[in-house]
This record gives structure tokens, C-alpha cells and sequence, in this order.
């Protein structure tokens, strides 16, 4: 249980939070075009600086494989609020948290689960519900919209 804390790893991407700092400059001025604040903007699970993280992936062996089988999965979320501007920098700063739920709750289910389609909508709503845990914040207490599953792949 207490794993998760090293969860807070995720905080070492606070580096990339320095960047942000531009950030503050460019919303004040709105005229950065490069940062343009796109409320359909689909966020990954997974800090793309991450060398450990292979392409966003998520990958995960079922219950009962032994590792002989696995799921790669690549979610993103979609905010609820377009006016959560912070969503994405909060979502930025738990990625090891958030990978650690995705993988839980695949770990959890077998190769036929996972083949059921049924089961795919059933960890949406069930990733959905632990990510508003993890990500509420600036007063937005169910701040995640859409998941998406850009890559569900068994091998």
C-alpha cells in the first residue's frame, strides 16, 4: 500500500515545471500562440520525458498469466471543466500515481476479462472515478471527463 507514495516520484516532474514558469508570462499576455489552452486537449497518464516509459505505454500482465501474456494500453484523459486550466499541470505532476491505477485494476483481471468489451467500459468508469481522486484540485472536485484508450493491444 505505502508503494504508493513512491508514486511521488511523479514529483520529480516538477523540472518540468520550471517551464511553466513561462507560462504565467504568456497567460498574462494571451498572445503566446504556442500555448493555445485546448479544453478537448487529451492528457496522458504517462510524462512523455519519462526514458522509463515506452511510448506513453502502460503495459501489464493479466491475472493469472505468470507474465506469459500482457495488455499495453495508452490512456488519456479528457478534462470536464474547460475552465480547469490547471488540470493538465496537476495531471502532470501524479503520472506515477496514475499509471500505478491503471495497472492495479488491470492486474486484477484475467485475458478473458480483458477480451470482454464489457470489461473495457467498466475500468473507464472505475479509472474515471480513482483519477477525480487523485486529480481534484482548484476547486474542481470531478475533474476528469473522457478517458480514452488510444491503444488496448493483448499480446
Amino acid at each position: 500500500g505505502d508503494d504508493g507514495h513512491g508514486g511521488d516520484d511523479g514529483h520529480g516532474g516538477d523540472d518540468g515545471h520550471g517551464g511553466d514558469d513561462g507560462h504565467g508570462g504568456g497567460d498574462a499576455g494571451g498572445g503566446n500562440p504556442l500555448e493555445v489552452d485546448d479544453p478537448e486537449e487529451l492528457v496522458p497518464i504517462v510524462d512523455a520525458a519519462d526514458e522509463a516509459a515506452a511510448n506513453r505505454s502502460v503495459v501489464v500482465n493479466p491475472k493469472g498469466t505468470q507474465g506469459k501474456r500482457y495488455i499495453v494500453v495508452e490512456v488519456y484523459m479528457q478534462r470536464q471543466e474547460p475552465k480547469d486550466k490547471k488540470f493538465k499541470e496537476r495531471a502532470g505532476k501524479k503520472t506515477k500515481r496514475l499509471q500505478e491505477i491503471v495497472t492495479s485494476e488491470l492486474e486484477s483481471k484475467t485475458v478473458e476479462d480483458l477480451q470482454k468489451p464489457l470489461t473495457k467500459e467498466f475500468i473507464r468508469r472505475t479509472l474515471q472515478k480513482k483519477f477525480n481522486d487523485v486529480l481534484e484540485g482548484d476547486g474542481f472536485h470531478a475533474p476528469v471527463g473522457n478517458i480514452v484508450f488510444s491503444k488496448w493491444i493483448m499480446q
